[in-house]
């Protein structure tokens, strides 16, 4: 796996930003092309565009009249309103300089850096990784990596509604360049990690055996080390 498909776990869609002039953005008259999770679509012929109510919308072909997927917000349009990739990873949506939608707020089978793992009381939005249904397909799996919500902070490994792994809280540092840190407040119930070095490529991802890997990018081999 090379370090592009990283994406891939990160957010809903593998994209390529092929029509933005800064490389990283697009705006209501631009397009982005091809994929989605649990319904793939076949061939090179999605789109994924901002339509007139501020959604980020996927269509399944090229004329943008089948809707696959939307973001399911709604704004006022203007030309303010755009979608980037940040360099973190996450593909935000955003109206008059605030974020209205954020890839990082549905993880796919992998957590990175600054995303958030727990529930936002709020919205009552709870985000946690499930695993690819096997090793070539990224359809919805049996597993996921859930925090609960309630008493002392624990993590739990899910096979469907049954528990089969828990970590109580203080967790190990996933590596020596990063650290854990957990939040729990009226608003909020979650658990993050940070990287101290920037040069570190770290992925924690929620494999379909039922397994929770930590993964290292290793430049020089081209590879993903797992400790």
């Amino acid at each position: 796996m090379d370090f592009r498909k990283l994406f891939l776990h990160s957010s809903l869609l593998v994209l390529h930003i092929a029509f933005s002039s800064s490389k990283d953005t697009t705006t209501i008259k631009q397009t982005i092309h091809d994929a989605n999770r649990n319904k793939p679509i076949n061939g090179s012929l999605g789109v994924l565009s901002i339509d007139q109510y501020g959604n980020l919308i996927l269509h399944s072909h090229h004329n943008q009249k089948v809707p696959i997927r939307s973001t399911n917000v709604s704004v006022e349009v203007t030309d303010t309103c755009v979608v980037q990739l940040l360099d973190t990873g996450n593909l935000i949506l955003v109206h008059h300089g605030s974020t209205v939608w954020e890839s990082f707020d549905h993880p796919m089978d992998t957590i990175l850096p600054g995303m958030k793992l727990g529930l936002n009381r709020r919205t009552g939005m709870n985000r946690f990784p499930i695993s690819w249904r096997s090793a070539d397909d990224p359809r919805t799996g049996n597993f996921s990596l859930q925090i609960n919500p309630k008493g002392s902070p624990q993590v739990f490994i899910y096979w469907g509604i049954k528990y089969i792994w828990r970590s109580f809280w203080p967790s190990k540092s996933y590596a020596l360049t990063s650290s854990v840190s957990f939040v729990s407040n009226q608003n909020e119930t979650y658990m993050t990690y940070s990287v101290s070095d920037a040069s570190v490529i770290l992925r924690v991802m929620s494999d379909y055996s039922g397994l929770v890997k930590k993964l290292i990018w290793h430049e020089k081999d081209g590879k993903w080390n797992k400790f």
